[in-house]
């Protein structure tokens, strides 16, 4: 029979208690209220969801709760869902403690005699936005506190926390008896290789560590353990403490069972640039310091909820049919004077993706949206454009100047020759072509040449990997006639070696996907199958202010247009050459083939799933981009809702 801890077994009977005031140096008495969630029976709800326009506003909790008593301490555990904005915890008399992000988060605090007694969450900037759940107040004994900035996690990483629902415990117990913990832990599979950590903060006797097939590990001092263990086919799965040799009492913190970290391939990744699921980041992250040193080494962690964050970055790098990484550097931090590349941040991360057997996209941001230079320092200013659309500024590289586009160029070519050989080097990616503002001096010849350079000679360095080509619009140079569209023209002139060509949304209702983007797109794809295609899912999985629901006004304003040019061709003085047009495959949620949404489902977001069955409907991508995003705001899409697409739809189809 297979018993489990079950957390706070404080009533032990008169001889437990004897043996525990008998311990009273080291601990102090306790009783049932421990147990007790005090913020439920003071407040009542364990949960909240808030809007609050003003700083200083209260949002949940009590300025006074009776329950707290002068002379003990508590700890308050909790979890934020979602946040926009700040918003403080107030702690009888701990310091205001802000919080700006989601989470799992614990804080312990004394209570004193003419001490404050408030546990409030309040608002502490504008548009706050907040929604908390499993509030628990609770006291804790003497030598069972856990450092009072301690923030805790209840996150995947930590197999001790996910199956008994904290890191600490205090028990007493008799010879032989299980203090904490599980004789048949199911969380432990076989073939895998496990770290304990535990800090003995206070211990009378003996107790002993039992975790997987090792004999029994005696414990006799307070101090800092770890040890190592593997779980083997048919072999014990044990991760508890017991009661060792007479009567013991001990205090046990900060335990943390977690997997034993192993790269997936120690031989490099494959050969050439695998189609599939690829995590995209927006900016750049040091994905060593960030992630792979903390899940090698998860003690080094500087908090539970840092070491939470890397372990689940680690299981989605993991996941099934993921094969790669995208990632976006400004150009200014790659070259940071003329000629001149700082590769650090760079190389870590290729190594990074080769260990995981994943390939390594290096995305050249060129174009900024939030206002700040991402050019080279040295640029002179007139090479620097300031640049507006979809509502957001920033600035833009001219880049059908000679002086730009060779920079351009050189840098790819250095990237191309750096990585030639690297295992994890997947290919490079442009910035998209649209380009916001286009400067007195701007022509669609001068730019399609300028990226036609800027193609060919990066194509022609690379040696291995692809060349990722974000031609989305061509200022001057976009027509709903295939016939006459300079994007259709440009990629027909292209090698179409390491070509693969897509556009940083899939965003099908919004303005200029119908009858432009999307259009040019599809024509390519029936008139040119041998040009991979990509779909980067940029503003699907967060909303970016609603852009991406469902709506039919630029689809009836292009069909309009289609309508005007074919009454124009059927007048008899017409000799011209029919224009050629392209529709995107469009289909209800049931899955039938419509020219536009039923009115039903107007107003609603694309679902992820919808979108890229839409890309692979229409444009047959062999390449999926999803932005890894840890903290959607509420009703947003984040990375679980990611990837549980990619599970689902892990094979892509073949429309070739």
């Amino acid at each position: 029979m297979h018993t489990r801890f079950r957390p706070f077994r404080w009533a032990r009977g008169s001889f437990a208690l004897t043996a525990l005031l008998c311990f009273v140096n080291a601990f102090s008495a306790t009783d049932a209220r421990a147990g007790t969630n005090i913020w439920r029976a003071s407040v009542g709800p364990v949960w909240f969801w808030e809007v609050q326009p003003w700083p200083g506003q209260n949002l949940a909790g009590t300025w006074w709760a009776k329950e707290l008593e002068p002379g003990r301490t508590y700890r308050m555990s909790f979890r934020v869902n979602s946040l926009k904005g700040k918003v403080v915890l107030k702690l009888a008399n701990r310091a205001d403690i802000f919080i700006s992000e989601p989470g799992s988060y614990s804080f312990d605090f004394p209570v004193t005699t003419d001490g404050k007694r408030q546990m409030m969450f309040r608002s502490a900037s504008t548009d706050v936005r907040v929604s908390v759940s499993e509030i628990t107040v609770s006291e804790i004994p003497s030598g069972g506190t856990a450092d009072p900035q301690s923030r805790d996690s209840t996150a995947t990483g930590n197999i001790w926390l996910n199956s008994f629902g904290q890191s600490w415990f205090y028990e007493t117990g008799a010879s032989g008896e299980l203090l904490a913990g599980s004789w048949w832990e199911s969380s432990l599979t076989p073939d895998n290789s496990y770290t304990i950590y535990f800090t003995v903060k206070a211990l009378r006797g003996k107790v002993g560590l039992w975790v997987g097939d090792l004999p029994m590990i005696g414990i006799t001092e307070p101090g800092d353990y770890r040890f190592d263990f593997p779980i083997t086919q048919g072999g014990e799965r044990r991760l508890a403490f017991q009661a060792v040799g007479g009567d013991a009492a001990v205090s046990v913190a900060g335990i943390s069972v977690a997997k034993q970290w192993q790269a997936i391939r120690h031989d490099g990744a494959p050969a050439g640039t695998p189609k599939g699921h690829y995590i995209s980041f927006a900016q750049a992250r040091n994905l060593k310091t960030e992630m792979l040193d903390l899940v090698q080494q998860p003690h080094s962690a500087s908090s539970n909820y840092h070491l939470s964050a890397a372990q689940e970055l680690d299981a989605a790098m993991r996941l099934p049919a993921v094969v790669g990484i995208w990632m976006g550097f400004k150009w200014r931090d790659l070259e940071v004077a003329d000629g001149k590349y700082d590769w650090s941040v760079l190389d870590q991360n290729m190594d990074v993706a080769r260990l995981y057997g994943l390939k390594f996209i290096v995305a050249i941001h060129d174009r900024s949206f939030n206002g700040t230079n991402i050019l080279p320092t040295y640029f002179p200013s007139q090479y620097v454009l300031w640049s507006t659309g979809g509502g957001k500024s920033g600035v833009v590289a001219k880049r059908w100047d000679p002086y730009v586009y060779n920079r351009l160029i050189r840098l790819y070519k250095a990237i191309a020759n750096r990585y030639a050989g690297h295992a994890g080097f997947g290919g490079i990616a442009t910035s998209e072509t649209a380009t916001g503002n286009t400067g007195g001096d701007y022509t669609v010849d001068k730019y399609r040449h300028a990226l036609t350079q800027i193609a060919t000679q990066t194509q022609a360095a690379l040696t291995t990997g692809k060349f990722f080509f974000y031609l989305n619009f061509l200022g001057g140079g976009n027509n709903p006639d295939m016939n006459l569209d300079q994007r259709v023209a440009l990629v027909r002139d292209l090698s179409h070696g390491n070509l693969v060509i897509g556009a940083p949304d899939i965003t099908p209702d919004v303005a200029g996907m119908p009858g432009s983007a999307s259009s040019y797109r599809i024509h390519v794809h029936k008139t040119m199958p041998d040009v991979e295609q990509f779909c980067h899912a940029q503003h699907a999985d967060h909303g970016d202010g609603g852009v991406n629901v469902k709506n039919n006004e630029h689809r009836l304003s292009y069909f309009a247009t289609v309508d005007r040019i074919r009454s124009r061709e059927q007048q008899s003085w017409f000799k011209g050459t029919p224009a050629v047009f392209q529709f995107d495959d469009l289909r209800d949620p049931n899955g039938n083939r419509v020219d536009l949404h039923p009115n039903w489902v107007l107003g609603k977001p694309w679902r992820l799933d919808e979108l890229f069955d839409f890309g692979q409907r229409n444009f047959a991508c062999d390449y999926m981009f999803w932005h890894y995003r840890e903290h959607p705001q509420t009703g947003e899409f984040g990375w679980e809702d990611t990837r549980a697409v990619i599970l689902d739809r892990r094979y892509f189809y073949d429309y070739n």
